[in-house]
């Protein structure tokens, strides 16, 4: 449905033309977390969360240990397996030092609804130095 379909001069039956996801949906947070066992090499891909049906993403942010002198992943979705490992959060650097990063201008499928078979991806894009600690991911969806 595109927003001319749902113009209107009542108040009452705009609301009843708009998804829920977007008048008034309950926003949720779904959380990876992934224990580092090794180092993470390049095109190394973590996968997880299935993502609830018609969601909207509001958010994502990416939290890292530092991974040593070297670390770079991106955190995206894999739709009904077609891949776009960035599509969410393109870089976070974690080589020498903590991060915590969150979507952006760049973040392509911010506001993107979730069409029943997608999932959240994270995906080395330089290799890491450093096994330990551990990933974690957060998606924030407004979902009813």
């Amino acid at each position: 449905m595109n927003y001319q379909d749902r113009l209107s001069t009542d108040a009452a039956d705009f609301a009843k033309k708009t998804p829920s996801y977007e008048n008034y949906g309950k926003l949720r947070i779904m959380k990876i977390e992934f224990t580092l066992a090794a180092v993470l090499a390049l095109g190394d891909k973590i996968y997880g969360l299935k993502l609830p049906k018609n969601a909207l993403i509001v958010d994502a942010i990416i939290k890292l240990p530092s991974l040593g002198a070297t670390g770079i992943v991106s955190m995206g979705l894999s739709k009904d397996g077609a891949e776009d490992s960035d599509s969410l959060i393109p870089v976070a650097d974690a080589g020498g030092q903590d991060v915590l990063e969150r979507a952006d201008k760049d973040s392509n499928d911010i506001g993107y609804i979730t069409e029943g078979n997608d999932y959240l991806m994270i995906e080395c894009t330089e290799a890491s130095v450093n096994a330990a600690g551990k990933i974690e991911g957060f998606v924030i969806l407004s979902v009813e």
